[in-house]
């Protein structure tokens, strides 16, 4: 019986991690405005109301990096679609055009899923006030909601802030979504 107890808490704590019932101390749980996801504990977030009645979630990163998130409502009014392109792709075309008027290189594009939807990510180099940075900006339309996820980093930094990108996008969900 003794050997019993500890072997059935041991198998309880296993079984309330795995389902997110305790989470790690290094990660923090973003669950607001019909969204949530994971995050390293240590970022420092600010929020703001947008006038279009999205949200625009800033986290400072540390060491001079940052990354955003934010939301665009309507998303199909405000890029509707073509007879070539659906509204993400709309968003992605006129996002990526945003960049390259900016004077930004793209050095890499692809598809990805973000919450189980389609999405598009753009890698790219800019440089803002003489600092150079490697960028990721990922969109995605889920409903008729657009979801932004741009993230600003030092290229010292870039590959372990990309991993937490990757924590991000991997643990987001909306509402209603699996």
């Amino acid at each position: 019986m003794r050997t019993t107890l500890p072997a059935v808490l041991l198998l309880l704590a296993a079984l309330l991690l795995g389902a997110g019932c305790i989470s790690s101390p290094n990660v923090a749980t973003y669950q607001r405005h019909g969204f949530s996801f994971d995050y390293p504990s240590g970022w420092n977030i600010s929020e703001e109301r947008d006038p279009d009645g999205g949200y625009t979630l800033n986290f400072d990163v540390g060491g001079g990096s940052t990354f955003v998130v934010s939301t665009t409502s309507n998303l199909s009014v405000e890029f509707p679609a073509t007879d070539r392109l659906d509204t993400l792709g709309v968003w992605y075309a006129e996002s990526r055009a945003r960049l390259l008027s900016v004077n930004a290189t793209v050095i890499e594009e692809r598809q990805e899923t973000v919450a189980g939807q389609p999405a598009q990510r753009i890698v790219y180099a800019i440089r803002n006030d003489g600092v150079a940075y490697r960028s990721v900006l990922v969109v995605a339309a889920i409903g008729n909601t657009g979801y932004s996820f741009n993230l600003f980093a030092l290229p010292a930094s870039y590959d372990a802030l990309s991993a937490d990108l990757q924590t991000v996008l991997s643990s987001f969900r909306v509402d209603g979504t699996r």
